[in-house]
């Protein structure tokens, strides 16, 4: 391919991605190829990337973000999608090929011209491995559980976003986005800070202690439900338990149809979550001579 095909074809990547997101802008927008140490183009699926700005990672943005992305070869940031960006400030861009174990930190300015090329030439390298096992449940104070399998030798950056937004991701175990600062030390997290007007995106990444990041886990969504439990097994708040909240339950899972008012009433296998399991137990309870329903 010629230097001249190059720069249309990626020309046309980054309009392609401008015009498919609604943030995106051409000020201040950050591209480049991306080549292994062979000199191979990455496939696509096997290129992530994590960015962040001004020495702290208290917000980052991965190649699914919106103005953001990897294709065929080349990658694009729009640096506008940040919140508080501004020309000429530092910026860090950590990427990482899974398949052969490389990676490249790109690190500069932000530029005010359109269209910075930087390229990404990836080497071997040896990263802290990515949290694995990343899942999340809703406890019974109405705060969000994080749980991941964690190596005693890492510790833990958790970031959240507004599920639905496309957008950067923050830091929630330390807003201020100390990089260097002990992020947490086990397998879990509490959020505490959640809102019961949002469902919420959740990824981790590992730091070892020389500072250096892993990619970043799976992407989670849990959705907010205020946990109350008054009469386990009551989804219609009648005040007894009968057919019609079998039914009730049976249109929330498979028919759209109304949230139960009280978390805990529905949650009668107690497992922090709302599904098949639990219209097992009520299947069980009414029509098997299944044991009572667990109390509040």
């Amino acid at each position: 391919m010629t230097i001249k095909r190059k720069i249309i074809r990626t020309l046309l990547f980054v309009l392609t991605i401008a015009c498919f997101t609604q943030t995106a802008s051409s000020q201040g927008s950050i591209f480049g190829q991306v080549t292994n140490f062979d000199l191979t183009v990455p496939a696509n699926g096997e290129i992530s990337f994590v960015g962040f700005i001004k020495g702290t990672d208290d917000e980052i943005r991965i190649e699914s973000v919106d103005g953001a992305g990897y294709d065929n070869g080349f990658w694009l940031d729009d640096f506008q999608n940040y919140v508080g960006e501004s020309s000429g400030d530092q910026f860090d861009y950590l990427f990482f090929n899974t398949s052969n174990n490389s990676g490249f930190h790109l690190s500069g300015q932000i530029p005010s011209n359109s269209f910075q090329q930087e390229d990404v030439p990836l080497s071997s390298i040896n990263w802290p491995e990515p949290p694995l096992a990343f899942s999340g449940f809703f406890d019974t104070d109405s705060s969000i559980v994080l749980s991941w399998a964690a190596d005693g030798n890492l510790n833990y950056h958790v970031y959240r976003r507004i599920s639905g937004s496309s957008g950067s991701f923050f830091r929630i175990d330390n807003p201020g986005g100390v990089i260097t600062g002990t992020g947490v030390a086990g397998s879990s997290f509490k959020d505490t800070t959640v809102s019961s007007q949002f469902s919420y995106d959740y990824l981790v990444i590992s730091k070892d202690a020389q500072n250096l990041f892993s990619p970043h886990s799976n992407i989670i969504t849990v959705t907010y439900s205020a946990y109350c439990c008054q009469l386990r097994g009551d989804l219609d708040n009648s005040g007894e338990i009968n057919i019609a909240d079998l039914s009730f339950l049976i249109r929330y899972l498979f028919k759209n149809g109304e949230e139960p008012q009280c978390f805990g009433n529905a949650d009668v296998a107690i497992s922090g979550e709302i599904n098949i399991v639990d219209l097992t137990h009520f299947i069980t309870y009414f029509f098997k001579d299944g044991p009572p329903l667990p109390d509040c």
